[in-house]
């Protein structure tokens, strides 16, 4: 069931809820502020493509498994996995000080678009707000043209509510 299509630029997102039939736009931040599991502010695009990288300032324990590397923050507030046959982060997760998974994001299906590797599928699951989101990446355009041209196919008979900048 496709639930919502999104659009989300540095300045402006939208949100089509396809099971309401409404429309949000707005500033990405005010976006996700109404609608968090929807669109993850403006680094929507990292979120979706797995382009969130570990810090080389931090000094990572690093450990692998039988076909992945396994990079782990020293405080065990982060955990990256690594695919080294791919050489992309395929999961990451997020905990608090107790170890609490606050955020955790799977990334597969990988694909190259215009020579860059990219996940088709990417799912997040945020467990303290009941959250469980899968996208596909059906389309990306790697470097746009000034004039932004993308239909979310929205219905005649949608609300649309602007949420402001």
């Amino acid at each position: 069931i496709e639930g919502a299509r999104v659009l989300s630029t540095p300045d402006r997102a939208w949100v089509y809820d396809r099971v309401v039939n409404v429309v949000w736009t707005g500033s990405p931040e005010r976006v996700a502020a109404v609608l968090p599991g929807a669109v993850a502010g403006t680094d929507l695009v990292q979120l979706a493509t797995g382009f969130d990288q570990p810090s080389p300032a931090v000094d990572w324990a690093v450990s692998t498994d039988s076909t992945l590397y396994l990079l782990t923050h020293p405080d065990g507030s982060h955990r990256y996995t690594v695919d080294p046959t791919l050489w992309r982060v395929v999961s990451v997760r997020t905990s608090d000080a107790s170890g609490m998974v606050l955020d955790q994001r799977w990334y597969t299906d990988f694909r190259e678009v215009e020579g860059i590797l990219l996940p088709r599928r990417m799912a997040l699951s945020r467990p303290l707000d009941s959250l469980r989101i899968s996208m596909a990446l059906e389309r990306i355009n790697l470097d746009p043209s000034d004039v932004l041209e993308c239909d979310l196919n929205v219905s005649s008979e949608a609300q649309w509510i602007d949420l402001g900048e």
